[in-house]
């Protein structure tokens, strides 16, 4: 298996048109870790403000990672071109081959320059590659090509070609030394073109883009070396010049003989090194994808929103660390990259193009733990939010059956009892009370929760769903900046979404750099219902309030009306004016009371307080008679009894 995933071709990568130049920094960085607030790994409810700003942008939704198993290079390359474009490219390049090779043929034949022959075979031979990556893209689409079939046919073009090349600069130089080395032989001549030839195919050698191609580079090119130890050319050489007696050219061709068994012995120590360090490199990335891929996935929504916070806090911690650790092994890798670079390894272009995809990879997880920290802040506060409304609105529901069942009573409730419930009632309010500061803070908390029910396909919306960037992302020259907003058109797979972005245009967008932002119906929905029964259960208070006020000032206005009922001016005549004054006075405080009182009252309607006024009344009307009179009674107590005649019965005459 290829561990480019759909990139290939890493020698012709040019930059990366989805690459920003801050992801090519000279180190991992890993500035979440440590940040100018001190920020470390562990979760903090914030805004992460201790995270360095990337401006990254992909062309791949999963970063490049394709199926499980394959790295994709380049960023996340490789997927943005079209079957029909890359057919295209092929045709060309298969145009652009059979020109470089026809023109470096016809230098050859006409005698011109070899360099600018050699310099057509280069280009040739960079063309090659190039149909390789397009031939091994088509075959992963499973289109039928003959990309493959053109490759061999140029190849084979293109070692006839080079083989003359060889020999004609071989005969010129030797033509050129014969006379100044005093004629080395044609043995010699021989030998050492053989020799040319030999270092011309190691310099010329291909390096492979995977560790399965490098290794069976290193198998093919060990029995190449294997045969380098011995040459019948050499030999035949080295008997004619020491017949001869040549020392001169003799030492010329032990040197040429020995610079060839260094490249030799070069080129499997490099193809080692290069397998070792893309080994290395495709094991980093690999890890880097996988953990994006998990997070990818991962199921922001509403469902087990209790459960999964505190699971994913602490999977958050402890990833956090892992990165902070990975950091570390990354850079220690980035040293032995940097090491076969400035040594000028060959296949320079590829450990690069291998390096410049991991610190992408790397880059990208990075943005995204930004997008975890601020997906674990808001669902927390959204989980804290419908537990503290849902309890919140148990205890109303609480609070409002108690006081409906506490606090009953009616006209035959005594008046001890109705005192004893007014006081427990006014106790009552501060404990309802208490509810109102939970309740407004609800209220106010209810307009800044996020929404996690669209981030579910089965729910549907009448409305358009508004979505928010939590990073900068770009695809398919199509991009959108953390902050801006778009719609959602599509949210069926989990992992990406279809927005419409600021400009109008559709795009492609992994889940996790989404936010639904406020304001969220059910929040403001539950938050406004709380609101409404905190003030029906004040309502009810109230009423209950005016109810028991009412029945203590009545109670109290009977009472006073039977006493005044049941007063006699014998008794009035024992009381000093103030004291029957002030027996009035407290019927009319009583009964003032329980006009202001019973305005509002369920227990006394009009009949109700037309009677009461009847007793008033004629209470009154009793009281003020009595006063009227105590005067003459008064003055009939203190008067003396009038003196009586005693008559004494006359003696009759007697008959």
């Amino acid at each position: 298996m290829s561990m480019y995933g759909s990139n290939p071709k890493l020698a012709t990568m040019g930059p990366r048109s989805n690459s920003r130049p801050d992801l090519a920094s000279s180190s991992f960085r890993n500035d979440v870790f440590v940040g100018g607030n001190g920020y470390h790994g562990d979760y903090q409810a914030g805004d992460g403000a201790g995270y360095t700003s990337f401006t990254y942008s992909r062309s791949s939704m999963h970063g490049g990672g394709g199926q499980k198993g394959q790295i994709s290079m380049g960023g996340g390359g490789g997927g943005g071109m079209s079957a029909m474009g890359i057919q295209q490219k092929a045709a060309f390049l298969i145009t652009q081959c059979q020109e470089y090779l026809q023109r470096a043929k016809t230098i050859l034949h006409s005698g011109g320059p070899a360099v600018e022959a050699e310099r057509l075979l280069i280009m040739a031979s960079e063309v090659i590659e190039q149909m390789k990556f397009c031939g091994r893209e088509l075959q992963q689409m499973r289109i039928p090509n003959d990309v493959f079939r053109n490759v061999e046919q140029f190849q084979h073009m293109h070692a006839g070609i080079q083989q003359q090349l060889l020999g004609g600069m071989t005969t010129k130089r030797h033509r050129g030394s014969t006379s100044s080395l005093d004629g080395g032989g044609r043995m010699f001549n021989d030998a050492m073109a053989w020799i040319a030839q030999q270092k011309r195919m190691i310099e010329t050698a291909p390096w492979g883009d995977d560790s399965a191609t490098i290794e069976k580079q290193i198998m093919s090119h060990s029995k190449t070396h294997s045969s380098l130890q011995r040459s019948h050319e050499v030999d035949r050489a080295r008997d004619e010049l020491n017949s001869k007696g040549d020392k001169y050219n003799l030492s010329i061709l032990d040197q040429e003989w020995d610079s060839l068994q260094k490249m030799s012995h070069g080129r499997i120590t490099q193809l080692r090194d290069l397998q070792s360090i893309i080994e290395e490199i495709s094991r980093a990335i690999m890890w880097v994808n996988e953990r994006e891929e998990e997070e990818l996935m991962f199921d922001w929504g509403d469902k087990n929103v209790d459960k999964y916070i505190p699971m994913k806090q602490e999977n958050y911690s402890r990833m956090m660390s892992e990165l902070e650790e990975k950091e570390k092994e990354l850079n220690k890798l980035k040293v032995k990259a940097d090491g076969l670079l400035h040594n000028d390894h060959p296949a320079a272009d590829k450990i690069q193009a291998y390096m410049d995809t991991l610190q992408t990879q790397w880059s990208w997880l990075l943005q995204i733990t930004k997008c975890i920290h601020v997906h674990l802040k808001e669902n927390a506060a959204y989980s804290q939010f419908f537990k503290e409304a849902n309890e919140t609105n148990a205890k109303l529901q609480k609070e409002h059956d108690a006081i409906r069942s506490k606090f009953t009573c009616n006209k035959n409730t005594p008046l001890e009892n109705l005192t004893d419930l007014l006081k427990n009632l006014e106790k009552e309010k501060a404990r309802i009370v208490e509810n109102k500061r939970q309740v407004q803070s609800l209220v106010n908390k209810s307009k800044t929760i996020v929404r996690l029910k669209p981030r579910n396909p089965e729910d549907k919306s009448s409305s358009p769903i508004i979505v928010q960037a939590l990073c900068d992302f770009k695809h398919d020259q199509k991009g959108i900046l953390k902050g801006n907003e778009g719609i959602l058109k599509d949210n069926s797979q989990r992992s990406k979404w279809l927005v419409t972005g600021p400009g109008g245009l559709d795009m492609l967008i992994p889940s996790v750099c989404l936010l639904i932002p406020p304001p969220n119906p059910l929040s403001i929905g539950i938050a406004s219902k709380n609101e409404q029964y905190y003030e029906a259960i004040m309502g009810i208070w109230n009423q209950l309030y005016i109810n028991i006020k009412s029945l203590i000032s009545w109670q109290y206005c009977v009472k006073d009306i039977k006493y005044i009922n049941s007063l006699t001016l014998s008794m009035l005549s024992k009381m000093g004016p103030e004291e029957y004054r002030s027996i009035i006075k407290r019927l009319e405080t009583h009964y003032q009371e329980f006009q202001q009182t019973s305005k509002g009252s369920e227990l006394f309607g009009e009949e109700d307080k037309k009677t009461i006024q009847g007793h008033f009344d004629k209470a009154q009307t009793h009281y003020d008679t009595l006063i009227i009179q105590l005067p003459t009674y008064k003055e009939g107590e203190t008067k003396p009894p009038p003196k009586t005649t005693q008559f004494y019965p006359q003696p009759q005459p007697a008959q």
